[in-house]
């Protein structure tokens, strides 16, 4: 869906930023041991996917938003975590490298947060 975006270099900052902020915000969920501790990983991933989804969308439509002459940030807000979820449904939907990316990437954070959590404290 990004390459078809007028101007996907800002769809694609603003996804990170998104990215970065829920997962900051739900970084608890990753990194516990036995299988409880990776269903939650498992939750953990697919809501901090969806949740980066939407604040990214948010980011982008509110930045094309105030730099339009006839934007609104009040008509863009509530359609950003359903546009954000589109574009991330058809990324991973589509595209099998963006699928093999994605869980590669959830898969890393609860090794690493793993290690992080068992790791003596100094």
């Amino acid at each position: 869906m990004a390459r078809h975006l007028p101007d996907a270099p800002l769809f694609h900052v603003s996804a990170a930023a998104g990215a970065g902020l829920a997962g900051l915000l739900l970084a608890d969920g990753f990194g516990r041991r036995r299988w409880a501790g990776h269903l939650i990983a498992m939750l953990s991933a697919g809501a901090a996917t969806v949740l980066g989804a939407g604040f990214g969308a948010f980011i982008a439509l509110a930045f094309a938003a105030t730099t339009s002459a006839s934007g609104n940030l009040a008509d863009v807000a509530g359609m950003a975590p359903f546009l954000g979820f589109i574009a991330v449904a058809d990324g991973l939907g589509t595209s099998v490298p963006v699928a093999v990316t994605w869980l590669l990437a959830m898969t890393s954070v609860q090794i690493w947060m793993r290690r992080l959590r068992s790791a003596p404290l100094t």
